[in-house]
């Protein structure tokens, strides 16, 4: 048997393949790099969104900067906190000071929340 069509289209093409930007994947886009790691917020911090149970997307080689939201070890817990164009940690019970033994963790690229809670 002889195949009429052969590859051949005969429609026109679509518009919108000019615009196709592939597959969304969350794993490339936040997850690409190895120093990249989830956390899961236990508290909250009201003055950049974040809220308690938040899932939060933290680059360990980026470093920090003012203005950004930074997960930093104080007394030996997770805490998270925005460091200010001062050099301090602006946290929701106040600021951390510089007698608190802080060290910097990384910095919050993204979050991810649940938008529907059982």
């Amino acid at each position: 048997m002889c195949s009429i069509n052969a590859g051949v289209t005969s429609s026109w093409p679509s518009p919108a393949q000019d615009y196709y930007q592939g597959p969304i994947s969350l794993d490339a886009r936040y997850l690409g790099r190895p120093s990249r790691y989830l956390l899961r917020s236990e508290a909250q911090l009201a003055c950049a969104g974040i809220a308690a149970g938040d899932v939060l997307i933290v680059d360990r080689a980026v470093d920090p900067g003012p203005g950004m939201i930074l997960v930093v070890v104080a007394d030996g817990e997770h805490r998270i906190a925005r460091l200010t164009p001062h050099g301090t940690l602006a946290v929701d019970a106040g600021v951390l000071t510089a007698t608190d033994a802080v060290r910097f963790w990384g910095v919050v690229t993204a979050l991810v929340r649940d938008l529907l809670i059982p």
